[in-house]
C-alpha cells in the first residue's frame, strides 16, 4: 500500500504529570478529545515519548494507545499501536510517575 500522509502532533496541549505520585491521562477529553476520523481510515498509528522532566530520582513516563475503534468494534488497551483499515477513533493515553512528560501521536494514512 501506498502511504497517502502522516501526521505528527501533541498528544496534550503541553506537558502532563505529577509530583509525589502516579497518574493517568487520557484524550477523552474536551480540551484534549480523542482523535476522530469520518469516512473511516487505513492507518498505522503509534504514540512517541517526546520529552521528560525528572521530579527525583524515580521518575518515569510512558505513552500508548488506550483504545481504538473501527469495523470490529471498539479495542480497549493499553497497547502500543493502531494498525486498522477501517480506524474512526483513537484515544491516546499517557502514564507519569514523579515526572512531568509530553508525547506525540504519530500517524501513517494508506
Amino acid at each position: 500500500m501506498p502511504v497517502n500522509g502522516a501526521s505528527a502532533k501533541p498528544m496534550f496541549h503541553g506537558p502532563r504529570g505529577t509530583i509525589n505520585t502516579d497518574a493517568t491521562f487520557l484524550t477523552n477529553t474536551k480540551e484534549d478529545p480523542p482523535d476522530t476520523f469520518n469516512p473511516p481510515v487505513n492507518i498505522l498509528a503509534f504514540p512517541i515519548l517526546q520529552s521528560i522532566g525528572e521530579s527525583s530520582d524515580q521518575s518515569s513516563a510512558s505513552v500508548f494507545v488506550q483504545e481504538f475503534t473501527d469495523a470490529k468494534g471498539t479495542h480497549k488497551g493499553p497497547m502500543v499501536g493502531v494498525a486498522s483499515t477501517s480506524c474512526t477513533k483513537i484515544v491516546w493515553g499517557m502514564s507519569t510517575s514523579n515526572c512531568f512528560a509530553s508525547g506525540l501521536k504519530f500517524i501513517i494514512f494508506f
